[in-house]
């Protein structure tokens, strides 16, 4: 690790803490205790990251190892201690549509501002839901999991969390299974970004991840049919993975392209698989509600943004054509990316998903998570460096949630975003995502 690295990482560390340490403050919460946990995370996920970089985890013995699991896990227990919504108030728009659900109505047809809602389904917590002018955007496995939920009764956030830390368990799991460096997985179970995201925020996406990992696994044992479906799980969760299955479609039918020989019936059962799965979840949405179903989707698509720099360049230039043109050069990755037979699966998923969130008009933090796996199974540069200057944005979000001004600048995004994309470039420059010719492979469970 070269010294602008470190000092790329101390920095971050040190803007995280200060802003985790205001974080406390606003929140008149044991402010010295959070930052201090914060902080601790932040320290030990540095030094895996300096270990490994080094190679010198293999010196960490099992009970080391065991060690900082379950200092991973114990710190996401303190995190179940807290409820706040200083980073994000998107938990509400999931009590919110369980809710709805409950009374046995469609969340995709009506926004929560809407006169059909009566005054008695409006509680206290639907003052915190946001932009309740807007209709739903989640997909249904997500509608699916707020409606089990809010079902149990009791505490909605706190079975939430019981239900991200299963999934968030069963990943860690399951990536210690496909890696073949194990020590690797520490990066996971001590990430400040999924302890943050997942435990204070409460975002959905840890599901999707797991979806996304056990498709990966299955993919590499090639056991297509469950890849899949399991893929399929993962874009009804977050629609961000769908690019994933265009990558192992042209895998399977290109085989001069990826090495890889598969029966066609195979391929076709797999491939309809996936749509059926999307299909029943989507069925009972459908029903009700038509092509209703994805009207915000569109929406946000073409006119949310924060933390972008492809997306409002693009739509300064071209506005009536912007979302055309971004589609375009999405495909036309996707394409490079399936065809290159010299590149393993998993940079082929990561590049794809990286690809679409800078590509996107929207780049929260959380959104990041999707890519969380791969800084196991591939690590490079460029993700460690993109994983912690992301956390600039925070800036913006705190700031209004504490001011209610909103202002995402440009000089933030050009701090985070020059350096990170100065880095891929020379990772690719530097042929770090090829394989050598002896190492590849015709079969891409061996890889």
């Amino acid at each position: 690790m070269s010294i602008f690295s470190k000092i790329g990482i101390i920095l971050g560390i040190l803007i995280f803490s200060g802003l985790f340490f205001l974080l406390g403050l606003l929140l008149k919460i044991q402010a010295v205790l959070f930052a201090v946990i914060t902080l601790i995370v932040l320290s030990l996920f540095y030094a895996i990251l300096c270990l490994i970089q080094k190679k010198y985890t293999k010196t960490l013995s099992r009970n080391y190892v065991i060690c900082l699991i379950a200092a991973g896990i114990v710190i996401r227990l303190f995190y179940f201690t807290i409820e706040t919504d200083i980073l994000s108030d998107d938990v509400y728009r999931y009590y919110w549509d369980g809710k709805v659900q409950s009374q046995g109505i469609n969340p995709y047809l009506y926004a929560p501002i809407s006169d059909y809602f009566k005054a008695g389904i409006k509680d206290a917590f639907y003052e915190k839901v946001n932009h309740k002018e807007y209709k739903t955007i989640y997909p249904p496995l997500s509608q699916l999991f707020f409606f089990l939920i809010y079902s149990l009764g009791g505490n909605f956030f706190f079975y939430l969390k019981v239900l991200y830390l299963i999934c968030d368990i069963i990943c860690g799991f399951v990536l210690y299974k496909i890696c073949k460096k194990k020590q690797h997985v520490l990066l996971y179970v001590l990430s400040p970004l999924l302890l943050v995201e997942v435990y204070l925020s409460m975002h959905i996406d840890i599901i999707g991840v797991l979806f996304l990992v056990c498709s990966i696994y299955f993919f590499k044992k090639q056991k297509y049919p469950l890849s899949f479906i399991f893929l399929g799980l993962s874009v009804l969760i977050k629609y961000i993975t769908f690019g994933v299955f265009v990558i192992y479609v042209i895998t399977l039918i290109h085989p001069k392209g990826s090495g890889i020989k598969e029966k066609p019936l195979t391929i076709f059962f797999s491939i309809f698989l996936f749509f059926m799965v999307i299909a029943l979840f989507y069925a009972p949405y459908l029903a009700t509600a038509g092509s209703g179903v994805f009207d915000q989707l569109f929406f946000y698509g073409n006119y949310w943004e924060f933390n972008s720099i492809i997306h409002p360049v693009i739509s300064q230039l071209a506005p009536n054509v912007a979302f055309m043109i971004k589609a375009c050069l999405y495909l036309i990755i996707l394409g490079l990316l399936s065809f290159y037979k010299r590149m393993r699966i998993e940079h082929k998923v990561r590049l794809a998903l990286l690809a679409l969130l800078l590509n996107n008009g929207a780049f929260y933090p959380w959104y990041l998570l999707v890519l969380l796996p791969f800084l196991v199974l591939e690590l490079t540069r460029a993700d460690i460096l993109l994983f912690f200057v992301i956390q600039i944005s925070y800036i913006v979000i705190v700031t209004y949630k504490s001011t209610g001004v909103w202002e995402d600048l440009w000089i933030t995004r050009a701090i985070e975003y020059i350096p990170f994309y100065i880095v891929l470039g020379y990772e690719f420059i530097k042929g770090h995502y090829v394989q050598k010719q002896e190492n590849w492979s015709h079969n891409p469970g061996t890889q």
